[in-house]
């Protein structure tokens, strides 16, 4: 582990302390081949400790695959007419049925008008387009 920061990050009117800090790991330097590391302090006075940042530039890896999903389009207009048929669906024949043949029965009317006004579509992100864990570094 390396420190990053080399100047005083807490100073008082009788003191200067190098107390904050930020260690990074020169395996992980060398692994991700890091271009571009830059490290420092904001003059901000916000408190008796000046904030730190670090910046790591790297090569982030993309996926090689596409991304297929399957989504739907829900909004205020979709529910409205799924309510709207819900509410002049016969549902008389829950009475000459049982407990768990009703609720199949009930799903498969939600599901049957969900499909109709809010089809399944098949999306379709090229491989170019997917970052593979921007924000994450590995555990090593």
């Amino acid at each position: 582990m390396v420190p990053t920061i080399s100047r005083s990050t807490r100073i008082t009117h009788v003191s200067a302390t190098k107390i904050d800090n930020i260690y990074e790991s020169t395996n992980l330097i060398r692994i991700n081949k890091l271009d571009d590391t830059l490290s420092g302090i904001l003059s901000v006075d916000m408190s008796d400790h000046l904030p730190i940042f670090i910046y790591m530039a790297s090569k982030i890896k993309r996926k090689s695959k596409q991304l297929i999903f399957k989504c739907r389009k829900l909004d205020g207009s979709v529910f409205q007419n799924i309510k709207t048929f819900l509410c002049v669906t016969d549902w008389s024949f829950r009475n000459n049925i049982g407990l768990k043949e009703s609720y199949e029965k009930f799903i498969n009317v939600i599901h049957e008008y969900t499909d109709i006004y809010a089809p399944l579509k098949t999306i379709h992100i090229p491989p170019k387009c997917i970052i593979r864990e921007p924000w994450m570094t590995k555990a090593y």
